[in-house]
């Protein structure tokens, strides 16, 4: 019967592809009430229920060439990025065991040309461990080649990492999974572990029987009809979909695989959409992320924040919340906790010399995925991120308005909002490249990566925080993709999809919103038919997607019904189609309707403040030509804050959609690896091994680029303070710049004043002992230093923090410190590793202004530094280094 019934499917879809497709753009083609792609098909079989043949294309055979890494304690520790082992695995075998290997030794070449695996295959890994464990019975501890010792009582384990399924190079996942673990049975220093290693994954149905119809009842909700069955069935899939993300508690979860109220995930969905729809369990999951009178960031980078810092974007939530109820009550309490909130960030994550805030990629929190592999979290603490900045400032813009309507308005949020806009316009701008760069980087002097990223681009078009131009330029340059605009672009050669790689159907959504702002109207197309085609298609609205195929498989990981995707599948209708937004003085409607969607469409059941929407647009347009509220001709639709009742409104459209752009598809493009740099201290050069596909590489001496050349080495040609990076070229553009390289001619260097203070010593500590920073029991400590001359010197600590692996919890070290007993900034001390007290590394810096001769230094815990966690705020700080950076 389903072989039938999948015959008549099809034909009915041929005998009707004579109609043409109002979006075709050769890959993918959308009707009113179905989707094609290749063989594929999705129809709207009624108003309510959907069928699609999709079926996952995620074959990608896979190649028996096998790299992998070791890990002591899950932790990228055996040699530099990119130095990895490597071998081939024999074809024909169903079973085979590696030569053993030696921990952090290089492997001969490889032989031969690489093939595809032609079965799974069951692999025995051996490594020779034996430099590790003499190591440590001859002195006690480890020292891994960036100089990072571990202690012997500090060893859990060894993992591996790799390329090939299962192995993952997510080191922050290996201890997690003990099937990475190696072990050594026999006691012969030779660790084993054996994986299954399958030549192809298995292809995946996007729904088990093809099919959606409508099981909840969404009676109470806003009520969407035209003549777009498509449409209508998608509106009432997400509806469903965001009823079936409500807990018991009555607060927003994030998706189907994901049951938690995250702060990033529910203030973009109800920024998006769900403000207007659900404005309780709104409110109730924006509560559930405050604490102490704060906003809780979610767990991140290096221990969360101030590492992970857009926890404000609670903020766009919360304003929107207001604007769409009206309640009073909600605005008094909603200005407390985010002025508290940034209160706390001017202190603690907020860059006094730029006015912007630091700190990770708003969503892009998955290190690996959009950094350079260097980076560890006080390198991205140190950093600014586009969508994250372009969230603060928006935040304190919203801290401005909602003063006012308080009555109490505060001149300190605008002018702190002034100056981060035109820091932001300053620092993140490509003008040759036409948008803003994705983030900031490097040591102290930093330079502006050359890739677009989506969500911040749209962010601060959408926020106003740069001028028309800049505005118009940037979201006709972001390069978009067959299936859509990707989180950033490029792509990075040897990074998994997830946020490399990929389509994020939310980000899609401020991407089309944005250029419906800012009237690019193939973008407006191109945005809208790419939502409705994963919609459709996968009969869900996914987490995210593969850039390249369009197919929701081949991702690191996904999740159906995601939040943000449901709300920016049911904003396309509110916001694009329909064109309503709400404002302190009330409800603007301006549709925006490209030709062939629907040639009439209506809004009924929709509550502002309190009002009762009844909206109608007929005809399809840029404009509307017409319009009336409750009966009365008007120029603008606004429908007043304090209007109650019933409002009408009817619209019709120009009938005018005149292309005067296009918007040019772009093919996947990928950047060449990041050079590894090595310079020891004290050399007059640095050398890099050569990166696949690179036809020449450039130098940069603080910031600036100064050369460029063939060769694969440079000899430093600066004097006084030099911060040398390298970046590889390849026809498709320029590579992340590699590790800086510090070249000073004066240093200080001196041990923490004072041992252990009773605790027990764990090693790895360099002179004769640490101080244990713990919360409450040691809230300060002073030392004074005798300096050769006045200038500006930066002061970094070695430290180690075990409360937590690097890619989650919430133990980030912070403290604040005082030169001369005033408070001149704070430095963050971020978790390293889970237990691991031996792993030390070096901690964010401050630059100083000091005075010749003795400066006396002091490390306080005050009330801003208390992190999320709220109860541990340890770590271990073993010796401190000042380096000379300026006059």
């Amino acid at each position: 019967m389903k072989k039938v019934f999948s015959y008549l499917f099809l034909f009915t879809f041929f005998a009707s592809c004579g109609e043409k497709a109002i979006y075709d753009n050769g890959t993918f083609q959308v009707w009113r009430d179905r989707v094609g792609q290749g063989g594929f098909i999705a129809k709207a079989t009624s108003d309510s229920s959907l069928e699609s043949t999709y079926a996952s294309g995620f074959t990608i055979p896979v190649k028996n060439t096998v790299f992998f890494k070791l890990a002591i304690n899950g932790i990228d520790n055996e040699r530099d990025f990119a130095q990895n082992h490597q071998w081939m695995i024999p074809v024909g075998a169903d079973s085979v065991t590696t030569p053993v290997f030696t921990f952090g030794q290089a492997d001969p070449a490889l032989q031969g040309d690489p093939v595809f695996l032609d079965r799974d295959v069951r692999v025995t890994f051996r490594v020779d461990m034996r430099p590790v464990l003499s190591s440590f019975k001859s002195k006690g501890f480890f020292e891994t080649f960036n100089k990072t010792r571990i202690d012997s009582s500090g060893f859990q384990g060894v993992y591996i990492a790799g390329n090939v399924a299962p192995l993952t190079w997510d080191f922050g996942r290996l201890t997690s999974q003990p099937d990475f673990r190696l072990s050594d049975p026999d006691g012969d220093s030779v660790f084993t572990v054996t994986l299954n290693i399958p030549h192809k994954a298995t292809p995946v149905s996007a729904n088990t029987d093809g099919k959606w119809s409508q099981t909840r009842d969404l009676s109470g909700l806003p009520r969407y009809q035209s003549d777009s069955p498509l449409l209508n069935a998608l509106y009432r899939m997400s509806l469903e979909e965001m009823l079936l993300n409500i807990r018991e508690d009555g607060a927003f979860m994030a998706g189907k695989e994901w049951m938690g109220v995250w702060t990033r995930d529910i203030s973009y969905s109800i920024h998006l959409a769900l403000a207007g729809i659900k404005s309780e369990s709104s409110k109730t999951s924006l509560l559930a992320k405050t604490a102490d009178g704060r906003i809780i960031q979610d767990t991140g980078t290096g221990g969360s924040w101030p590492v992970s810092t857009d926890r404000l974007v609670w903020s766009l939530a919360a304003w929107e919340i207001y604007l769409s109820t009206g309640d009073r009550d909600w605005l008094g309490k909603a200005y407390q906790l985010i002025s508290q909130s940034v209160e706390t960030d001017w202190k603690t994550a907020v860059d006094p010399a730029t006015g912007l805030i630091r700190g990770e990629s708003s969503f892009l929190d998955w290190r690996e995925q959009s950094y350079p592999r260097w980076m560890d979290s006080k390198d991205i603490y140190d950093s600014y991120a586009l969508g994250t900045v372009s969230v603060y400032a928006h935040t304190l813009s919203i801290l401005s308005a909602m003063s006012e309507e308080l009555g109490k308005p505060e001149p300190k949020w605008s002018q702190a909002a002034m100056r981060a806009k035109k820091s932001l316009n300053d620092q993140f701008w490509l003008p040759d490249s036409g948008y803003f760069s994705q983030y900031v980087y490097g040591r102290v002097h930093k330079t502006a990566a050359p890739g677009s990223e989506t969500l911040g681009n749209s962010l601060l078009v959408l926020f106003g925080l740069t001028d028309s131009s800049r505005s118009f330029q940037s979201i006709r340059r972001i390069p978009s993709y067959a299936f859509g605009t990707p989180t950033f672009h490029p792509q990075l050669s040897d990074v998994s999809p997830y946020h490399n790689q990929s389509m994020w159907p939310f980000v899609q959504a401020y991407y089309t919103l944005a250029a419906r702002q800012t009237r690019f109207l193939p973008g407006v197309e191109h945005g809208l038919a790419s939502m409705i085609r994963a919609g459709a298609l996968f009969l869900t609205n996914k987490e995210n997607l593969v850039i390249s195929t369009g197919d929701f498989m081949g991702t690191e990981i996904n999740s159906d019904r995601q939040l943000w995707s449901v709300a920016g599948q049911l904003a396309m209708v509110h916001r694009v189609l329909l064109g309503m937004k709400p404002t302190v003085k009330g409800l603007a409607i301006r549709p925006m309707v490209p030709p062939g969607y629907t040639d009439r469409q209506s809004l009924t059941g929709f509550r502002y403040r309190d009002a009762d929407i009844s909206l109608t647009v007929i005809g399809f347009g840029t404009r509307m030509a017409s319009a009336t509220v409750n009966g009365e001709p008007v120029e603008k639709v606004l429908i007043p804050a304090d209007a109650t009742g019933p409002q009408t409104i009817v619209i019709n459209m120009n009938n005018e959609w005149k292309e005067k752009e296009s918007l040019r598809l772009l093919a996947e493009a990928r950047i060449p690896a990041q050079p590894v740099v090595t310079a020891d201290e004290g050399t007059t050069g640095m050398t890099w091994q050569p990166v696949d596909g690179a036809v020449d590489y450039e130098i940069f001496r603080n910031g600036v680029a100064v050369e460029k050349t063939r060769e694969t080495a440079f000899r430093f040609t600066g004097s006084g303070y030099s911060e040398y990076q390298v970046r590889a070229w390849s026809p498709e553009g320029p590579s992340l710049l590699s590790r800086p390289v510090v070249v000073s001619p004066t240093r200080i260097a001196i041990e923490a004043e004072g041992k252990t203070r009773g605790e027990t010593i764990i090693g790895g500590f360099s002179g004769t002992g640490y101080l244990f920073y713990r919360t409450g029991k040691n809230p300060s400590a002073s030392w004074s230093v005798n300096f050769p001359e006045a200038g500006r010197w930066e002061l970094r600590a070695r430290y180690a923090n075990g409360n937590g692996p690097i890619n989650t919890n919430n133990k980030c070290g912070i403290r604040t410190l005082r030169v001369n007993g005033t408070p001149v900034g704070v430095m963050v001390f971020p978790q390293r590793g889970d237990g691991d007290w031996t792993n030390w590394g070096e901690s964010s810096g401050l630059v100083l202004d000091l005075k010749a001769g003795p400066n006396t230094f002091t490390l306080t815990e005050d009330a801003w530094n208390r992190n999320m966690n709220g109860q541990v705020n340890d770590f271990l700080l073993d010796q401190w280094e000042w380096v000379k950076v300026g006059p």
